[in-house]
């Protein structure tokens, strides 16, 4: 049965279908930090947020804390986006104490959330929801809620008499120093209903009409598990005490219910709350056997009260490891990813508990988890993402109610950023604008796989689950072909200097016949790519196939990555790549590098152990005279090794050799920040006509 809501708007009414499950859709920030302006989308159930360090994903869940904040929200100038801070100063240059002043209220910055909800699927009650649904479209199931944490109108005089920009860099300090004081004093946290097609359309409401709406929970990041020597180290047992006093029902608290026993009995007291206690904890191991407790070492947990009569309520639980063979081992003698692992688990009951404990009152609870992967294996991290959904199946299981949470995970762990689909993930970026700003774009990868058809997510995420690629954590991406290049790139970037010793470098062997399904991904995440391939040069044999041939004699190329990049009409040859010029093997933020001569006219090869004997021809006694028999020669040598001890010889054995220069030059402008890595190159579609593109194979190296 639903429950109906009439809502009068504009001198109209509609009717809205409350029993229905209810969403966080998308959440929008402005002027928080580096969000100055980010638009992340939600997904149904959990939502797992990316990049490189300082690129703002710590900053959603700490803005949501802060809005959600007890009393009145607090930010200071710090906190504010820097583009924010000329704007304040300018506001103050406008500002006339006898003139409008709206058009400066209106432009003055403002740290702003805005809560796009959707509420279309069957569920539960959300009668709380109802005061910020708006419009008169039956048909419509969207919501919008407004948090603005903004200079209070009343206050515009008391926040700019006496206020003056700064004329020297002498002043600084002292003016963002009164400012941080006046934007405490006057900003306040202002909520309202927006219609989202109609921003003119707005319900002002008290900001605990949200808290029935939307209740905010998180695991932070830094949770002292390494601190063994003062009390802090029992971090388990201080959750464990908070979540077990929200389990005592008949109206008392954990307190009242303690203070009680102890006048009745001490020893009677310890044996009855262990007891408690243990029951709870018991009733939690389904939780912990998703994650493998007590597991093959056979760790488990159990709690032991120790009461002080004179400081009754605090610090009275202990968290300790039954031994059978000895004493009960202390909390701090279990490993740190247990630990973790059984604080994190613990954390998120607790936020079951606490919407338990409200009443159910609560529309929806939206939980950010930061970095869950501390201390934990790599397995563990890849279950513990992927479990999550069943942790809220468990937790909902003896209840009338199933439990409306979604999960934000901030994470630096390629293991949990893989073992998600794609469609879970948003990308953050952090870029460098105009003098020296830099704020944070967020990259829907969902949503940028439906609007390019190019981005093959099903394989990419395969990809990426099966090799652990940290590709969303680094600075810059080397794609390669085989296990030849994967030995010897890293030696090459290892003895490099500059950039290349403090860049952040993932590495993807992906094949020459997969590396353009990287392209579109690359140029969505706006990282800086170097692809290293082979010219693959084949020629049309007696028998009209297409084989492996020598580059001199060569009469097209067989890789994909190169036809990808350069294909067009007429037929891709190995002559036309070796006459492209330095700048026209890059467009966007990816070069490809693909084997060169070395030096003028000289001979080429055509895979990555032909250009290193070629390179090295004094280490393989190569004495062939002319250029095409030094690359018959180097082919011939080629042949004779296996990629793999090939790659093991002379990136571990012999390591006196000098590098190929289609290497060379290509990690040396990866590595470059002056270089021109925004240069765009057009190439004409290849022709469906193209003898290579569909060429018959036969490549015996």
């Amino acid at each position: 049965m639903f429950l109906t809501c009439a809502i009068l708007c504009k001198s109209h009414k509609k009717v809205v279908r409350i029993g229905r499950a209810l969403k966080i859709t998308k959440v929008c920030v402005q002027n928080f930090r580096l969000l100055r302006d980010v638009s992340v989308r939600l997904d149904a159930s959990s939502t797992v947020v990316v990049g490189r360090n300082n690129s703002g994903k710590t900053s959603l869940g700490e803005v949501v804390k802060r809005i959600f904040g007890s009393g009145n929200a607090t930010f200071h100038i710090e906190d504010f986006s820097s583009s924010s801070w000329q704007i304040f100063q300018d506001a103050i240059t406008a500002y006339e104490p006898s003139g409008d002043n709206t058009k400066i209220l209106v432009t003055l910055p403002r740290v702003e959330i805005r809560f796009h909800l959707d509420y279309s699927d069957d569920a539960d009650d959300y009668g709380p929801l109802a005061p910020f649904i708006i419009d008169l479209d039956d048909t419509r199931t969207d919501a919008l809620i407004v948090i603005s944490y903004e200079l209070a109108s009343a206050n515009l005089g008391r926040f700019f008499t006496g206020l003056t920009a700064p004329l020297t860099k002498e002043d600084r300090a002292g003016f963002f120093k009164e400012l941080n004081h006046r934007i405490t004093q006057n900003y306040r946290r202002r909520v309202w209903a927006e219609d989202t097609q109609d921003a003119t359309n707005i319900r002002h409401l008290d900001f605990t009409a949200v808290e029935k709406v939307i209740q905010i929970g998180h695991v932070g990041a830094q949770r002292g598990l390494d601190d063994i020597t003062t009390k802090d180290s029992d971090v388990l047992a201080k959750v464990m005490e908070r979540l077990f006093n929200t389990s005592i029902t008949d109206g008392e608290s954990a307190e009242s219910t303690t203070s009680n026993l102890v006048d009745q009995a001490l020893m009677d007291v310890h044996k009855q709350i262990d007891d408690n206690f243990n029951q709870n904890l018991t009733a939690l191991e389904p939780i912990f056997e998703l994650f493998g407790f007590p597991g093959a070492a056979g760790t488990r947990i159990a709690t032991k009260t120790t009461l002080n009569v004179q400081n009754m309520l605090s610090n009275y639980t202990k968290v300790s490891y039954p031994n059978e063979q000895g004493p009960a081992l202390p909390e701090a003698y279990n490993g740190l990813g247990t630990r973790n692992m059984l604080h994190i688990l613990l954390q998120i009951v607790g936020h079951h508990r606490k919407w338990i404990q409200d009443g159910n009152e609560a529309g929806l609870q939206l939980v950010f988890i930061e970095e869950p992967e501390a201390h934990l294996h790599p397995q563990m991290q890849e279950i513990f993402i992927r479990q999550l959904g069943e942790i809220v199946k468990k937790l909902s299981a003896d209840s009338t109610t199933p439990w409306p949470v979604q999960f934000v995970v901030s994470t630096h762990s390629s293991h949990i950023a893989n073992a998600v689909p794609f469609k879970a993930i948003r990308y953050f970026l952090d870029r460098h604008e105009t003098n020296g700003i830099r704020e944070t774009s967020v990259k829907d990868l969902q949503h940028a796989a439906e609007k390019n058809r190019e981005i093959d997510s099903q394989f990419l995420h395969q990809y990426l689950t099966l090799t652990s690629s940290d590709l969303f954590f680094a600075d810059k991406a080397i794609l390669i072909e085989g296990t030849t290049e994967h030995l010897i790139v890293p030696k090459l970037i290892a003895e490099m200097s500059g950039p290349a010793r403090t860049n952040y470098v993932t590495i993807l062997e992906v094949g020459g016949a997969y590396a353009h399904k990287f392209f579109p991904l690359l140029d969505f995440l706006e990282l800086k790519s170097l692809v290293v391939t082979d010219l693959d040069a084949v020629a049309l044999s007696d028998a009209h196939r297409w084989v492996a041939s020598t580059v001199h004699e060569a009469g097209a190329t067989s890789n994909e990555a190169l036809k990808h990049w350069f294909g067009s009409d007429p037929r891709l040859t190995p002559a036309r790549l070796l006459a492209l010029e330095f700048g026209e093997k890059v467009t966007l933020r990816r070069r490809v590098a693909f084997q060169i001569p070395e030096s003028k006219d000289g001979p080429c090869g055509r895979t990555f152990e032909d250009a290193f004997i070629l390179a090295n021809a004094p280490l393989f006694e190569l004495e062939a005279a002319g250029p095409d028999d030094q690359e018959t020669a180097a082919r011939e040598q080629a042949i004779k090794y296996k990629k793999t001890d090939f790659a093991l010889k002379f990136a571990v054995d012999q390591l006196d050799w000098v590098t190929p220069r289609y290497l060379k030059e290509g990690l040396e402008w990866l590595f470059d920040s002056t270089a021109d890595s925004e240069r765009v190159i057009t190439n004409a579609p290849r022709s469906q006509n193209d003898p290579s593109s569909d060429m018959e194979l036969v490549d015996e190296h």
